[in-house]
């Protein structure tokens, strides 16, 4: 007799991995000082001041030699590294996606937590209040918090009260709630910002789905083991994933380019080059298993940069 197949969708792999998506709606003073792109901005700001209300013994602290790491929300967010042999690499559990909004002073940041960075939440909002006394970028632009919303599965953004935003917060809720069954083809992807991937050494500049989506697994197998005592797939369910991932490989139109661009460090006090495949990807022919990865991608991101909002696949139809 035949063994059953087993069930390699993420439904069955990660689907009980929290996820906690807010949105934070501002104004800044004055645009025009504002760098293209404020991913790397926010990550800085919040790095910073985060680390100011976490730590009670100050920069000079090195965090891995830190005796109450373990118990330290700043350590968890952005300094954690896995003693895990194959898991040493470890993503940073939250995404800061910067978003404008048609009016060029009012903005949008999308903060999703994962696992059990969830928890976190109420930090956020504290680092947040602080940083607007700091501003944003280099030219440390101001800004004034207009509002907070939770994306709530088949409520949309639910707008949360102003003050004290954080106590309002539903909370986490499982990968699996956020994802909804596939429509009808062909499908509309957008790739924005650039997606970062490296295969064979090299940073993608064309889309390889095979690497892709290989990629997307072993970033929410790392989430979800490191931040969520989730289960390795291991050497076997290794081997079937990337069979059934070439598989499923679609057919589609590709009108993506590789886009360079660059952000300054403030640690390596110099610009980072942070350049990826960007652009419009329509998909014509595909099982509707793929649609469920694709807003795997949507919600996690994929390849490096993830953590201040690179590497978003944004999915829709025609």
């Amino acid at each position: 007799m035949d063994r059953a197949q087993p069930d390699l969708s993420p439904f069955a792999l990660f689907g009980d991995l929290p996820l906690l998506r807010l949105r934070v709606e501002y104004e800044v003073d004055d645009p025009k000082l504002l760098p293209d792109y404020l991913g790397s901005s926010w990550r800085g700001v919040l790095g910073w001041q985060m680390q100011r209300l976490c730590c009670p013994f100050g920069p000079k602290q090195a965090c891995p030699d830190c005796l109450i790491r373990e118990q330290c929300p700043y350590y968890l967010l952005y300094e954690l590294k896995s003693n895990r042999p194959g898991f040493r690499d470890a993503p940073r559990p939250h995404i800061l996606l910067p978003e404008a909004s048609a009016a060029r002073d009012r903005q949008f940041l999308s903060i999703t937590l994962i696992g059990r960075a969830v928890r976190t939440a109420p930090l956020f909002w504290k680092t947040i209040q602080e940083a607007a006394d700091v501003g944003l970028g280099r030219e440390r632009v101001g800004f004034r918090v207009h509002g907070w919303l939770e994306d709530c599965p088949d409520l949309g953004w639910k707008r949360l009260p102003l003050s004290e935003s954080y106590r309002h917060i539903h909370g986490g809720v499982a990968l699996k709630d956020c994802l909804s069954p596939a429509p009808a083809l062909p499908w509309a992807l957008s790739l924005n910002p650039p997606l970062r991937l490296r295969a064979q050494g090299r940073y993608m500049t064309a889309m390889d789905w095979s690497v892709f989506f290989s990629s997307l697994a072993q970033r929410l197998e790392m989430l979800s083991v490191i931040f969520h005592q989730g289960s390795p797939l291991g050497k076997e369910g290794w081997t079937a994933l990337q069979k059934r991932f070439l598989s499923m490989t679609p057919q589609a139109e590709h009108a993506v380019a590789w886009k360079d661009w660059s952000r300054y460090s403030n640690r390596q006090r110099k610009k980072a080059p942070m350049g990826g495949l960007a652009g419009k990807i329509t998909i014509s022919q595909a099982p509707s298993e793929l649609w469920d990865w694709l807003q795997c991608a949507s919600l996690v991101h994929v390849g490096k940069g993830a953590a201040m909002g690179l590497g978003r696949i944004c999915v829709g139809v025609l």
